[in-house]
């Protein structure tokens, strides 16, 4: 399927429903092609891959996040890494009373990145540089296992709906956390015009249904008004975050994760920010 041979990993099963965690391999290395082949198919059956124990700078993880394609720009280059444009630091980092990453605290917010686009990305890695000693785990839920789980009737009733997503709503979210955020000019929401998904995905590479919903940013669902389409919605998430569907990463510093968002659904938990400091590195694949 993808032009060259693939070699054997050592991935082992994180939970059931999502996530796999391959051992032995330094992504730092520049792996070969046979090895990329075979990350991207553990990629696309588990939903989640995680490495431990690795070594990287902002501009090394940019380069192993384009081995599986082009990398989306950080729109807010505020929070970009100073040696990597495609980087974004996320956490709580502030360097003479400026804060120079992105940073949300204030609650659990299960979503899929930037579904608000008009066309998907591929998958989001995530590399801890510090990492505080209790909380600021991520949680991902498998959404191909959650949409297997359903019922026939439910799976016939929502299969054919569609959701809009719009900037104006993730920013309503975001500003809940956060009342100082700036607030939305009018070009960046020219600049975001509202996207309209599928509630079921088919992954473009397993040709496996999957649940695509992300609540808090939707504006509606297509023929439901705002409050039908947010009763449904946060129904199929309830049933999605179920623990049986759910894989919880607790960080280590050198930790690698990435993620597909085209079959999961995921969430930071809060820390003491007060007290400890947290920094990862980001890139979206476009």
């Amino acid at each position: 399927m993808f032009g060259c041979a693939m070699r054997d990993l050592d991935a082992r099963p994180l939970t059931d429903a999502v996530g796999a965690e391959i051992r032995g391999l330094d992504v730092a290395g520049d792996p070969d092609e046979a090895t990329i082949v075979a990350i991207r198919a553990a990629f696309s059956r588990h939903g989640v891959v995680v490495f431990r124990d690795q070594s990287l700078d902002a501009p090394g993880l940019a380069a192993f996040s384009r081995r599986f394609g082009r990398l989306a720009h950080s729109g807010n280059q505020r929070y970009a890494a100073p040696d990597a444009a495609d980087v974004m630091l996320v956490g709580n980092l502030v360097v003479d009373g400026e804060w120079k990453s992105m940073f949300t605290n204030g609650m659990e917010d299960w979503h899929v990145d930037q579904i608000y686009k008009q066309t998907p990305n591929t998958g989001t890695l995530l590399y801890a540089v510090e990492v505080p000693p209790v909380g600021g785990d991520t949680l991902f839920a498998g959404m191909t296992a959650a949409w297997d789980a359903l019922d026939e009737a439910t799976r016939a009733r929502i299969a054919p709906l569609e959701a809009v997503y719009t900037f104006e709503q993730l920013d309503a979210t975001l500003r809940a956390q956060d009342p100082t955020r700036a607030p939305l000019t009018p070009e960046i929401i020219a600049a975001h015009p509202p996207a309209t998904h599928p509630l079921v995905r088919v992954h473009p590479e397993s040709g496996r249904k999957s649940l695509c919903i992300s609540p808090e940013v939707m504006s509606h669902i297509v023929g439901m008004d705002r409050v039908a389409s947010l009763a449904l919605a946060r129904a199929l998430a309830r049933h999605a975050l179920a623990d049986r569907f759910v894989y919880r990463h607790r960080w280590r510093a050198g930790d690698l994760v990435m993620w597909d968002n085209r079959c999961t659904m995921h969430t930071a938990t809060v820390f003491d920010a007060t007290r400890y400091r947290r920094l990862l590195y980001r890139t979206i694949i476009a």
